[in-house]
């Protein structure tokens, strides 16, 4: 394991940890730019200090910072500790294997985009939802993953995360079997660690042909495109650092989306469960 192992009583109700693939579908890129893109709506982003979901849900703290809360021993030392008669649980041991390696970022691999209420979520997988919002998103595969090849090193980030995603086509109907290119676009990001949003399409409309990076340095493409328990289709477009590399920055064109039209169609799918993670696993949702 990379770095120390952070413990809590996984029985414990309210209290989430805050924790310091299947990109198969490589396409060529299109040189050809749009010049005046079509601007897909989207929400306006929310960032918070954590990954948490708000107070509903319980909320996060940095075990750095807070070694005991609410009677649940929250240490930092390397040791197994637990309350009484519990088990423990390594937040990110998606596997249960009581270490953090590779084995589950490969498991995440296959998981993205999981959500409750299908039917392989339920159980250990759901273990893995460590932010606690009923999808493995980018947040989930950051605990891992920032915690893998030595870890992250957090003196450089000096700004929390931060920015938004925005998603483009050159024009709205497309014919059928016309491949529609949606740019995704980065706007004045900071400390990007890892991103990732849920699309979600009617089948009998479209078709996922492939993810083609542009701008996104030395991220791990992890999209899948899901097929959920209750017939919906759903891409999840997810991009994540392993160990300590660069962070985006700034605005740029990040990725594009290829679909192809199955009958003639207006592009209207919007963004859902959007999130922009850093490597202090501070969120920023959009």
């Amino acid at each position: 394991m990379a770095s120390r192992s952070h413990l809590v009583n996984f029985y414990q109700n309210g209290i989430s940890i805050a924790i310091q693939r299947e990109g198969l579908h490589i396409l060529g890129m299109s040189r050809r730019i749009a010049l005046t893109p079509i601007l897909l709506p989207g929400p306006r982003p929310e960032c918070d200090a954590s990954g948490g979901e708000g107070t509903s849900d319980g909320f996060v703290v940095h075990i750095a910072d807070h070694q005991y809360l609410f009677g649940i021993e929250l240490l930092d030392d390397g040791r197994d500790h637990k309350v009484p008669g519990t088990e423990s649980y390594l937040p990110g041991d998606i596997n249960n294997d009581g270490k953090i390696d590779n084995n589950d970022l490969t498991s995440y691999t296959n998981y993205t985009g999981l959500r409750k209420g299908d039917g392989d979520f339920e159980g250990y997988i759901s273990n893995g939802d460590i932010n606690k919002n009923d999808l493995i998103d980018a947040y989930d595969i950051s605990v891992v993953a920032t915690q893998l090849e030595d870890g992250v090193d957090e003196s450089n980030e000096t700004e929390k995360v931060s920015g938004r995603i925005e998603m483009s086509t050159a024009k709205r109907s497309y014919n059928k079997d016309e491949i529609i290119e949606v740019i995704v676009k980065g706007i004045d990001l900071k400390s990007v660690n890892a991103l990732s949003f849920a699309l979600p399409y009617d089948q009998q409309k479209f078709e996922f042909v492939g993810v083609q990076p542009v701008s996104m340095k030395e991220m791990e493409n992890f999209t899948y495109d899901r097929l959920h328990t209750n017939g919906t289709k759903a891409l999840y477009p997810t991009f994540v650092n392993i160990g300590n590399k660069p962070s985006l920055e700034g605005t740029n064109d990040l990725f594009i989306l290829k679909l192809k039209a199955k009958q003639r169609v207006n592009f209207n799918l919007k963004m859902i469960d959007g999130l922009l993670v850093d490597k202090k696993l501070n969120v920023c949702k959009f």
